[in-house]
């Protein structure tokens, strides 16, 4: 008799422990669907100049939600949205003021954040070109034009053959070789000894040559015959001879 009375209790025990995890079940359920429900309805907001504490407790309340927000959190606010999600309009508002947030275990933490975007990588084409210097050694100009490279650039010497081969863009490439041939000027050597002043013409003998105004002598154009000087115009360069020496 009394082994039955205890089975007897045993089943009213567990049929109790069922009842109350079903309705536990149930209530929790119940609730994430009210959770879900609340954040998912559409609502509209209108602030003008509003504390976003006071709006994200605001939000909070509506949506039934658990947000906890920083100190650095602070500003205020002004907006207008017209029947849009409770979530879409926390995330607006956050985003739009500079602020991110973290969810976890139904807990969200607002904080301040900076959103780094991403920059598309850049393809850079470079080209490579063989500049041929004629006078100067191009180990010896090579440092005068690396400045002129871009990060990706780079300038080798071949000196079998005394060229430059430089890689980088085309615009960085042109700019480089402008510069290049500015520098590649042969050194010349003039004595000038002696200046003869006419009324018509002035006449210079110049490495033992007689020249004018005009007249072309080792690549440069006598430019003009002074009293007690010659200037001579090259390419790229230009000279003052006075008797006695170059100047």
């Amino acid at each position: 008799m009394l082994s039955k009375r205890w089975a007897f209790l045993a089943v009213v025990i567990m049929l109790s422990f069922w009842m109350i995890s079903t309705v536990f079940t149930f209530s929790v359920a119940m609730a994430q669907e009210g959770e879900k429900e609340a954040t998912s309805s559409r609502v509209s907001l209108n602030f003008k100049d509003v504390d976003i504490q006071e709006v994200l407790g605001l939000i909070a309340e509506k949506g039934n939600l658990n947000i906890i927000a920083g100190e650095e959190v602070k500003g205020k606010i002004t907006l207008s949205l017209k029947e849009v999600k409770l979530w879409d309009a926390l995330e607006a508002i956050l985003d739009m003021y500079g602020f991110t947030y973290q969810e976890k275990k139904g807990i969200i933490k607002v904080f301040k954040g900076e959103k780094v975007k991403a920059s598309p990588p850049v393809t850079v084409k470079l080209e490579s070109k063989v500049i041929s210097l004629k006078y100067v050694q191009a180990e010896e100009i090579k440092g005068l034009l690396e400045h002129l490279l871009s990060s990706s650039g780079l300038i080798e010497v071949d000196k079998r053959i005394n060229v430059l081969v430089v890689t980088d863009t085309l615009d960085n490439i042109e700019e480089i070789e402008q510069l290049a041939k500015q520098l590649d000027v042969r050194v010349p050597h003039f004595t000038l000894t002696g200046i003869l002043l006419g009324s018509d013409y002035s006449l210079a003998v110049i490495n033992d040559n007689i020249v004018r105004e005009g007249d072309e002598i080792d690549g440069f154009r006598v430019k003009k015959v002074g009293e007690k000087m010659v200037i001579l115009k090259g390419e790229h360069q230009e000279i003052t001879l006075s008797l006695g020496g170059e100047k």
